[in-house]
């Protein structure tokens, strides 16, 4: 017994009996390969790990010995240890392999999901309905569609599929019930007769019916013994499917048919683009069919791409001459990179032949970042002048070469690296590589990478095919001369002390301010934004008495901006009061150059040093401590006088005469390209003896117009900036005072720009006036549209050229004064700027006379910076002030104005009023009365249907030139007016022509605009409607919804309103969309369905006064209601 009870080996009797509990051997999952799902392999592993008792410190072992070697390699190459934790390994393939795209992985088993035998419609229509808001979550609205759609393709049966096609059901229910009633009807006949004949495939249907007529033996034979009814049921299904023969072999043509017909209603998944369905789709048909690969080589799947740029410490790298898109650029010849990719920087500007669908790739360089896709595109790439073809180019952000061709450009067009010959064999030529260049190892600070450098050089030089594209050249040298002066990434930040920023506070005591909530979800952000400025030398931690608070401001790309508000420390700050540049002066230093550079200093602010004992005084609270700046930071009253007292000290001799400053926005000017090349190298040298840094991506160099400070700058002179004006023109009607404040303010900005503002914008000055009751009339509206007009058409103005002669035009009327400084060039007379006021209360009440000269005395005033000092010409309709110095013994307000005008030189010339209609017009507003001279502005505000005077004045004119740029409405129009009509639609043309074509009769010309004229339908239900544009349907949809006086009407009032006046294909589901889309509707729409509570009975304590509460409660509540349903 003892020995049967002796373990074995030695082993322990306690020891068997552990062993003898531990459960059987369970077989683990198949080994991880490069094709498999991993987040599904994980989940079947860690079942594994549960199942079979895998304690935690065996698990990544684990996991790494259930590899094949190609993932052995893999994490070999992201360098992951043996020694590594679970997690990390984990989260390693999850990160390379893309687990994030669970998406994509059910939009690929919607689409290729079929019945599977032995599996019902109805199970197989349920497993579709499930995939479906998984696979396209963001297409609720076309879900019905698509579930048919992909419900009619994946049906096994043909004769199921072809009574579907033949039912022509409308939703996806109603088909899945036909299909299930078809299944159930063949079920019960193949059990029935014993036989699987009926239920046949349309391949089989000419077999079956090829024997129809010996069938009449075995047919009885088989049925012998079964229900005559049933007999009868199946010799019915038999001479029908006999008798459709035709039909079921014409299936296929059909099928294609009825696709065709709804395939209007569909988005393509594998392209994006309308008119047809995926499985239908160029982009991915071809490879299907045993075509050509798409040309990058690149798969659709979402697959980790390394891309090898630099493999090694400073090494010499393969370099060819060559250009793509038409820009000349130089091609690292890169083996280790899988596809062939551009800096996205640098492509700016190039030609494309056309875009493609952006592959679902992940690119990794060798240290592991991730590289951006931007774009996808086929363009043309010319190698050594001699070898062109065409290939697919992946735009990607912060590559370090300006091109990489990659190893699918060399498998596609059989190139061949030679470094025994020292060049690239491609079709029998050989292109010689360029002379190497050192390129920094991964990892090396973004300041010293000689790559970084040169894609910052990219970013500034001109392009080949600009104006200065021709001093490529000479701009490169110089900024390889000072490319320690470039910014080459956001932590390569200059630093300077010439100038230190001091905070004088006297002897106020600390300001000490409350740290403000940050929300749970940016904590993390902010966390992140810390650690990056102390990373970039910019804070430190503080002990400091001193304290404000920190804001979080969202930025346009989503991520936020870093802010202090140093508010209560900027009340106890003593003001500096070096002053800023005027603009206007600036920009008149301009005055001949022909040459312009702009340069723009990254985060100027953060390259001026604070004074030591002054840091504590930035000091501000976070979530994670107290901190203090160690660097200049925004939000300081002092800053802006303290940088622009930086910027004029290292630029002392240069500014004004070569280049001008405002704040960190340099601009460097010149009469020729040498000269200009001259002065750059010499602010360049400022900058780098002072230490500051240039941002590359924000300057530009030997332009012929640059915007600067707000204007576009030429040697024409100076204009508006289209990008500022843009707000202007998209500005919503004011409100209340502080909106039209804000509006008249950035309008203010441009104002010697417009002819006659203050004279246009008379009627929106009266609503600022103290005792003003705010009422937006039809005259503000006129006034409101007409600035905009003015200041989105504005003339470009000349530069003062003070060795010619000014000319000053004044006038006064009744409303204000308006001025207008000329000078003649070459017998041209060019504006240099407009002036306008309007006249107060008492000024109003002067005599004509007296209301000239103020006009005189007020504009030799404005304009007294260019007329000092010499001698210049007035000229003025009212013939009296010829004579104002010839007044004898002039007394009191007169001697005033004549004591101020003794300092200028200037005579006066009468000039007619006919002649005089420039200065004329700056001092008079128009009357609404006669019409003079807005006439057409009035009319148009009442016949406007979007409320707006200048879209109704223009908006015949912009139909017009729409209609006659597209070219389908040029071709309806050769219809309508030539004939004959077309007996059929061309196929070449667009689905919106096709519609066009089929309503023939009901098209007419009317005053030179295509209409669609209906008859028995009045005008509201829009019996004549014109033809809108493709170009112009956004702007009317907009006008008709969004505008003011539009009131953001729902769908079928707004769609009510469009069809009114005008007609376009889909426009119907053009305007539900836009409405639908609207962010204004969205956000102040109540909800469909408003929850209520139980109505109970409410206890009151005094009942008269609580009941006289209620109902004044109510009524303003009721009032509310009437009023808004009354403005709608």
């Amino acid at each position: 017994m003892s020995r049967m009870n002796r373990a074995p080996d030695g082993a322990t009797i306690g020891e068997r009996g552990r062993m003898s509990e531990n459960p059987r051997w369970i077989m683990p999952p198949e080994a991880l390969t490069r094709s498999s799902d991993v987040e599904r392999w994980f989940i079947r592993m860690e079942r594994y790990f549960r199942a079979a008792d895998v304690p935690d410190n065996r698990r990544a072992a684990m996991v790494q010995y259930h590899m094949d070697e190609a993932m052995g390699d893999v994490l070999s190459a992201l360098e992951v240890e043996e020694t590594d934790d679970y997690d990390k390994l984990k989260s390693t393939l999850f990160r390379v392999f893309g687990v994030n795209n669970s998406g994509e992985r059910y939009m690929k088993e919607f689409i290729n999901r079929r019945q599977r035998e032995n599996e019902s419609v109805e199970e197989y229509a349920g497993h579709l309905k499930r995939l479906l808001p998984k696979a396209f979550p963001q297409l609720k609205d076309q879900a019905d569609g698509i579930l048919l759609q992909q419900f009619e393709a994946g049906i096994r049966q043909d004769m199921i599929k072809f009574t579907i096609l033949r039912s022509a059901p409308d939703s996806f229910e109603k088909a899945v019930k036909i299909a299930a009633r078809e299944e159930l009807m063949i079920n019960q006949l193949t059990a029935a007769t014993g036989s699987a004949s009926v239920v046949t495939t349309a391949a089989n249907v000419k077999k079956e019916t090829a024997g129809h007529e010996g069938e009449t033996g075995s047919a009885a034979a088989i049925h012998a013994g079964q229900p005559s009814d049933i007999d009868m049921l199946a010799r019915k299904v038999k001479e029908l499917l006999a008798g459709e023969i035709t039909a079921t072999t014409r299936t296929k043509a059909v099928l294609q048919r009825r696709r065709r017909q709804r395939s209007d209603r569909f988005t393509c998944w594998t392209c994006g683009q309308l008119g047809h369905i995926s499985r239908d789709c160029h982009a991915h048909t071809g490879s299907q069919h045993g075509r050509d690969e798409p040309q990058s080589g690149v798969s659709k799947t979402n697959h980790n791409i390394p891309i090898i740029v630099v493999q090694s410490p400073i090494t010499d790298i393969p370099l060819v001459e060559g250009s793509v898109g038409g820009l000349k650029c130089k091609m690292l010849v890169d083996t280790g990179a899988a596809v062939t990719l551009a800096a996205e920087e640098v492509m700016k500007g190039s030609k494309v032949l056309r875009r493609v669908p952006k592959p679902s790739i992940r690119l990794e360089a060798a240290s592991g970042a991730e590289l951006a896709v931007t774009n996808a595109y086929v363009m043309e790439i010319v190698l050594g002048g001699t070898v062109r073809v065409q290939h697919t180019v992946l735009w990607v952000k912060g590559l370090s070469h300006q091109f990489l061709l990659g190893w699918d450009f060399m498998r596609s067009h059989g190139c061949t690296p030679d470094p025994a010959a020292n060049c690239l064999r491609m079709r029998q030529s050989s292109i010689p590589f360029t002379k190497p260049i050192a390129v920094a190892p991964v990892g090396t600070k973004p300041a010293n990478g000689r790559s970084q450098i040169l894609v910052a050089m990219e970013q500034m030089l001109p392009k080949e095919q600009e104006a200065g594209g021709k001093y490529r050249p000479t701009l490169s040298a110089i900024l390889e001369q000072f490319s320690d002066v470039l910014a080459t990434s956001d932590e390569d930040l200059g630093r300077t002390s010439v100038i230190r920023h001091a905070i004088h506070t006297g002897d106020a005591k600390p300001v000490r301010c409350s740290p403000r909530r940050i929300a749970y979800h940016q904590r993390a952000q902010v966390e992140t934004l810390l650690n990056e400025m102390i990373h970039r030398d910019i804070i430190e931690p503080s002990c400091s008495p001193w304290a404000s608070p920190i804001v979080l401001v969202n930025k346009k790309d989503g991520t936020c901006r870093f802010c202090v508000d140093y508010r209560q420390l900027n009340n106890v700050t003593q003001k500096d009061a070096h002053p800023l540049p005027r603009i206007d002066d600036t920009l008149d230093a301009l005055s001949g150059a022909q040459w312009f550079s702009t340069l723009d200093l990254a985060s100027g602010y953060w390259q001026v040093e604070m004074e030591t004992r002054d840091r504590e005084k930035t000091a501000f609270t976070t979530p994670y401590g107290l901190y203090q700046f160690k660097v200049m930071p925004f939000g300081l009253c002092n800053a802006p006088a303290t940088f622009q007292r930086l910027m004029e000290t290292s630029l002392r001799g240069l500014v004004g005469s070569k280049c001008l400053v405002y704040l960190d926005d340099v601009i460097v000017f010149g009469r020729t390209a040498e000269e200009h090349t001259a002065r750059l190298q010499e602010v360049l040298d400022r900058l780098r003896k002072v230490g500051l840094k240039v941002k590359p991506e924000k300057c530009q160099l030997m332009k012929r117009k640059v915007a600067y400070l707000g204007h576009i700058i030429s040697e024409k002179g100076i204009a508006t900036d289209p990008s500022k004006t843009r707000a202007v023109k998209e500005w919503q009607a004011p409100s209340c005072v502080s909106e039209l404040r804000q509006f008249l303010g950035l309008a203010s900005y441009y104002r010697k720009f417009v002819n006659g503002f203050a004279s246009i914008a008379a009627p929106l000055h009266r609503l600022l006036e103290g005792d003003a009751e705010w009422k937006w009339t039809e005259d503000c509206q006129v006034a409101f549209d007409a600035l905009k007009h003015q200041l989105t058409s504005a003339p470009i103005l000349a530069y003062p050229d003070f060795r010619r002669r000014f000319l000053v035009d004044v006038d006064a009327s009744g409303d204000g004064l308006g001025a207008v400084l000329s000078q003649k060039d070459s017998s041209k007379e060019r504006v240099v700027a407009y002036a306008s006021r309007s006249l107060t209360k008492p000024e109003r009440r002067y005599c004509v006379t007296r209301r000239e000269m103020l006009g005189l005395v007020w504009a030799l005033r404005e304009f007294r910076p260019y007329l000092y000092g010499q001698r210049f010409l007035v000229r003025t309709d009212h013939s009296c002030l010829r004579w104002l110095r010839n007044f004898k013994e002039p007394e009191g307000q007169v001697a005033r104005w004549l004591e101020s005008l003794a300092e200028l030189d200037f005579e006066v010339e009468h000039r007619p009023g006919r002649l005089h209609g420039n200065a004329d017009a700056l001092s008079r507003t128009s009357c609404a009365q006669c019409g003079k001279p807005m006439k057409s502005s009035m009319c148009a505000v009442r016949a406007a249907p979007s409320g707006s005077a200048i879209v109704a004045q223009t908006l015949r004119d912009q139909l017009l030139a729409a209609q006659q740029a597209d070219p389908e409405i040029q071709l309806l129009r050769q219809w309508v007016t030539c004939g004959p009509w077309p007996t059929q639609c061309p196929h070449e043309y667009s689905r919106d022509l096709k519609m066009m074509w089929q309503q023939g009769p009901i098209w007419i010309v009317q005053e030179d605009l295509i209409c669609r004229h209906r008859d028995g339908l009045t005008a509201e239900e829009g019996a004549t409607q014109v033809l809108v544009p493709r170009a112009l349907r956004s702007e009317i949809m907009r006008s008709l919804h969004n505008s003011r006086y539009a009131g953001h009407l729902g769908e079928r009032r707004t769609l009510s309103r469009t069809r009114s006046r005008f007609y376009w294909p889909g426009m119907s589901g053009d305007v539900h969309l836009w409405c639908r889309t609207c962010t204004q509707c969205a956000a102040r729409k109540r909800p469909s369905k408003n929850s209520r509570a139980l109505m109970q009975p409410m206890t009151a304590g005094y009942p008269g006064l609580f009941k006289c509460q209620a109902c004044k409660f109510l009524e303003a509540v009721f009032a509310c209601i009437v009023n808004s349903v009354a403005r709608s």
